[in-house]
């Protein structure tokens, strides 16, 4: 009896990966399109533009979050999640999108209501990288880029501003008001050392 319970489990262990990698197979030939915006809070995992200078914002739970220059909501899609691992959406020019998973090196191409249309191995190719840095660019040269926990926009002559405030968790909260006092009291003392050296300055 113990040996055929472990033979079950052993069977157990054997199929259930293959079933649930079966389904994110099948969750991958149609991607469902989001028609209202809710607030992520999830990981930022990239933001990309398009050649009409749509903005998206990818997060870890595999929301792909799609807005215009100034910030409103135009319609999103919800990939698999992908947890710790990193993924893009790249624009192409013949109006499709493009899906990676960078850890997998596998490109799927979609169009855009979602639909699976083919995929290509981006094994080998070294110019993937720079292709994704450079999606973040508008057709104005504005730059969209992470900066601290927002989205920032950097215009050519260098002025910036906020376009998507990310969401902090709860535990670096914590780390900021912990460490505030720290500071505070760091930058007094030190504001105190540098004043006492003034002052003994004068007096020599």
């Amino acid at each position: 009896m113990a040996q055929l319970r472990r033979m079950h489990i052993a069977f157990l262990a054997l199929i259930i990966p293959l079933l649930l990698g079966a389904g994110a197979e099948n969750n991958l030939e149609r991607i469902p399109i989001i028609k209202d915006e809710v607030y992520q809070r999830s990981t930022f995992q990239f933001v990309s533009v398009s050649q009409n200078d749509e903005v998206a914002i990818g997060f870890s739970n595999g929301v792909v979050n799609i807005y215009n220059t100034n910030g409103e909501f135009i319609y999103g899609y919800q990939f698999p999640a992908t947890g710790a691992s990193v993924y893009c959406l790249l624009f192409n020019e013949d109006g499709t999108i493009g899906y990676c998973v960078l850890r997998s090196e596998i490109l799927r191409i979609y169009s855009r209501e979602g639909l699976f249309q083919s995929e290509m191995n981006l094994h080998g190719r070294k110019d993937f990288d720079e292709i994704v840095k450079t999606t973040s660019i508008d057709s104005k040269g504005v730059e969209y880029h992470k900066k601290r926990n927002v989205i920032m926009k950097t215009y050519p002559d260098g002025t910036e501003e906020v376009f998507y405030k990310l969401y902090i968790p709860t535990k670096d909260i914590l780390v900021i008001v912990a460490l505030t006092p720290v500071y505070l009291l760091f930058s007094f003392a030190w504001k105190k050392i540098l004043l006492s050296s003034k002052n003994k300055n004068k007096q020599q």
